[in-house]
C-alpha cells in the first residue's frame, strides 16, 4: 500500500516549524512521509534553500526518526507551485503556517485563502503553537448553510480515524426560514453521517451568525480543548457573506491558534479515491 504524503509549505520561519511540528506528529500516526517544499523565484537561491530544508528534516526527525522525509526547492509562486505539486504526487494534506507578516514568502490569513483556492488537497493552516502529542483528539465542525458539508465531514471523519477523534459539532444560528432550513437539514444529514460512520460526536446549537458565532466556534473549542476546526473555503462564493466577508480568516487565525483544516468545494457531493485522506 502506497505511503500517505503530507506536505509542508516553509519559509524558514517559526511559523513555519510549528507546521512542520504539526505535519510531522501526524505523519507519525498515519505513517506517512513529509515532503519540505519550499518555493524559489530563480535557481540562483536553489543552493541556500536546499541546505536550510536538511536543516528542517531535523525537527521532523526530532518528532519520530522512523518518518520518510524528502526535500523540494520548487522554482515558481506559492499560490500554483504548492497546489500543482500537491496533485502530482497525490498529496494527502498540506500543512502551511500563517502569520501577520508580509512579503513573498510570508502567508497572512488572507494569502492563505488564496493558496488554497487553486487546490483539490485539503490544507492544514497552523500558527506559532506547537502541536498535541497526542494529535487532533476533538476535532471542531461548524455546520453552516453549504451544500459541501459532505466534503468537510469526510476529511473529518478520515482524520478522527487515526487519532480516535470526537467530532464537535456547532449549527450556525437560524435567522431566516430558508436559512434555518438548509442549517437544519446539514445538521441531520451530519449526524447520521456520523452515526453510520461510527465516529464519537457531540452538537450545539448557535443562536449566532456573523462574528457572535465564530466567537460560538471559538467557545466550543476551549470548552472541548479542541485540537483542530474543519471549515471550507467559501471566501469566493459569496454564501459565508451571511457570516461576515473574513468569516475564514479570522478562523485561521484565531486567538487560540488552533490549526484550520481548510478545504476547497469542488464540484461532486463526495472526494474522489485518488485524493482520500
Amino acid at each position: 500500500m502506497e505511503k500517505k504524503k503530507l506536505i509542508v509549505a516553509t519559509d524558514f520561519s517559526p511559523v513555519a516549524e510549528s507546521a512542520i511540528n504539526h505535519a510531522s506528529l501526524t505523519a507519525s500516526f498515519l505513517s506517512a512521509e513529509v515532503h519540505l517544499v519550499h518555493i524559489i523565484e530563480d535557481e540562483s537561491e536553489r543552493d541556500e534553500a536546499e541546505s536550510r530544508l536538511e536543516q528542517e528534516k531535523k525537527i521532523v526527525l526530532g518528532v519520530d526518526h522512523h518518518i520518510p522525509v524528502f526535500t523540494h526547492a520548487l522554482v515558481g509562486n506559492i499560490y500554483d507551485t504548492i497546489p500543482t505539486f500537491a496533485n502530482e504526487i497525490h498529496a494527502n494534506f498540506i500543512f502551511m503556517g500563517t502569520h501577520g507578516m508580509s512579503g513573498m514568502q510570508f502567508i497572512t490569513g488572507s494569502k492563505a485563502l488564496k493558496v488554497v483556492k487553486e487546490s483539490r488537497v485539503p490544507f492544514i493552516i497552523t500558527q506559532d503553537k506547537i502541536g498535541n502529542k497526542e494529535g487532533f483528539k476533538n476535532i471542531v465542525v461548524p455546520i453552516t448553510l453549504d451544500v459541501q458539508t459532505k466534503q468537510k465531514l469526510h476529511y473529518a471523519v478520515k482524520i478522527s480515524r487515526y487519532f480516535r477523534s470526537t467530532l464537535h459539532l456547532v449549527a450556525a444560528g437560524e435567522t431566516d426560514e430558508d436559512f434555518s432550513r438548509k442549517v437544519t437539514l446539514n445538521m441531520k444529514f451530519a449526524i447520521n453521517y456520523l452515526r453510520e460512520e461510527k465516529v464519537s460526536f457531540t452538537t450545539q446549537h448557535s443562536k449566532n451568525i456573523g462574528n457572535k458565532f465564530l466567537q460560538d466556534i471559538l467557545d466550543v473549542v476551549k470548552e472541548k480543548d479542541g485540537d483542530l476546526i474543519t471549515i471550507m473555503n467559501m471566501s469566493d462564493t459569496g454564501i459565508l457573506n451571511l457570516f461576515g466577508s473574513h468569516f475564514e480568516q479570522d478562523l485561521i487565525t484565531n486567538e487560540s491558534k488552533i490549526p484550520v483544516m481548510l478545504i476547497n468545494p469542488f464540484d461532486g457531493t463526495m472526494v474522489t479515491t485518488a485524493y482520500s485522506a
